[in-house]
């Protein structure tokens, strides 16, 4: 699997969960922020569009 299939996968897993309880919503905030550090290091030009994508999706504050 390729680095941009896991990240989607990632992002969809995120995306699915988003409107579940306070907890859930903590694990998604942890989740994101753990993508972010990935992409920081593997994708580093690509680090704006997944910023703007988890806010869209309301997982980053």
């Amino acid at each position: 699997m390729t680095h941009r299939t896991r990240c989607s996968a990632a992002i969809s897993q995120l995306a699915r969960g988003r409107n579940k309880d306070e907890e859930s919503s903590e694990l998604q905030s942890l989740a994101a922020n753990a993508l972010l550090k990935e992409y920081k290091k593997k994708a580093s030009s690509k680090i704006d569009l997944i910023t703007t994508t988890l806010g869209n999706m309301k997982l980053l504050p």
